[in-house]
């Protein structure tokens, strides 16, 4: 059984190619490196452009990110449904593609206001 179990274990790993594990560390590099940017960028403007304290941004970004840690499941169980475009691209992808082109877009906007003054 535990032959069985190790063998099991090793074919899984087997599927994941190294080129996919690369692609899919690239999507997180990105995701990643947009969160940190996002975060300097508005802890600057509130606290440098709008003047408010650095408690009071902190403890806006830690009502925020509780925030997200509430509704995230929750949002994660209503894209688990599944639709008839799902059944081509996977459950999230066209969630992520519809969120990730306004989230783009507003970024680059963010960048190009900053770079104005």
């Amino acid at each position: 059984m535990t032959t069985e179990k190790n063998n099991l274990l090793k074919n899984e790993w087997e599927i994941a190619s190294t080129r996919k594990m690369i692609s899919y560390s690239f999507g997180f590099i990105l995701s990643l490196y947009l969160l940190i940017a996002y975060n300097t960028l508005i802890f600057y403007f509130y606290e440098v452009e709008v003047g408010l304290e650095v408690g009071l941004v902190s403890l806006a970004l830690i009502l925020f990110n509780v925030w997200v840690m509430i509704s995230s499941p929750f949002l994660g169980y209503l894209t688990d449904k599944p639709h008839r475009w799902s059944k081509k691209v996977g459950f999230r992808a066209p969630w992520v593609i519809i969120a990730a082109i306004p989230t783009l877009l507003f970024y680059w906007g963010e960048i190009q206001a900053i770079r104005r003054k």
